[in-house]
């Protein structure tokens, strides 16, 4: 982790849904299912990513390690949404005026500023459809924000995709609350799975994203696959 600052995969034609990649949602049988007809290439996941994508794989790879964060001459807030901000702004995006017209945390700005213009990965010209390079990653419950002691904290976390692979695999950028700006992992094909054994070592499949502090709410969910809600292509808007 850690975010303190899904309508994910639906595939109707096989009678499976499996809305945000967690488990308790589906059985075994129909997650056994949904994988036995569905690949990498069925989901899009190698799509050639334009150039505006591009620019922000690029402009990520950049922050990552920052200190500071100052893009032409605006300092934005070392958090999670002040590094995407940053990111969009060095990729020649700049989403601070459209930003500032919405209110409340900035983890639910951004998401408002998608959904407000169809560009969610659940909702949008593709419903359903797997992260891409250069989205804004969304999570759920990443951490204890009411203090409630109960499971209700919607919109508490993001971070900028940057590269998605055949297996599901992705790597995103993102604010760490004690590392800084790093690159972590999520696989929402494997949602379960935190780390695997390959002939190189051990590979972290799914980071963890929900404080350590508040696991003991809902101990089962706590990878970054478990509190994934959404991702938003802010790239294709007209800000």
């Amino acid at each position: 982790m850690i975010g303190g600052c899904a309508s994910g995969l639906n595939l109707p034609s096989w009678d499976v849904q499996f809305p945000d990649a967690r488990l308790e949602q589906a059985s075994a049988t129909e997650v056994a299912s949904w994988r036995s007809h569905t690949n990498a290439a069925a989901l899009g996941l190698l799509k050639e990513p334009g150039p505006k994508q591009t620019a922000i794989v690029a402009a990520g790879y950049d922050l990552v390690g920052a200190r500071r964060l100052k893009i032409e001459g605006r300092v934005y807030p070392l958090d999670c949404s002040g590094t995407i901000l940053a990111v969009y702004h060095h990729a020649g995006m700049d989403l601070q005026s459209a930003f500032a017209q919405y209110s409340g945390n900035g983890v639910s700005r951004l998401y408002r500023m998608a959904a407000d213009k169809g560009l969610l990965a659940s909702t949008g010209e593709q419903p359903g459809r797997y992260p891409a390079p250069g989205d804004i990653i969304f999570w759920d419950n990443t951490y204890d924000r009411s203090r409630s002691g109960r499971w209700d904290d919607p919109l508490t976390h993001a971070a900028i995709v940057l590269e998605v692979y055949e297996n599901g695999a992705i790597e995103y950028l993102h604010y760490h609350y004690t590392r800084g700006i790093v690159i972590e992992h999520m696989n929402l094909l494997e949602p379960e799975v935190h780390t695997t054994s390959t002939a190189a070592g051990t590979v972290v499949v799914n980071s963890p994203m929900r404080m350590r502090r508040d696991r003991y709410i809902q101990p089962e969910s706590w990878l970054a696959s478990h509190l994934y809600r959404d991702a938003g292509a802010l790239y294709r808007g007209d800000w």
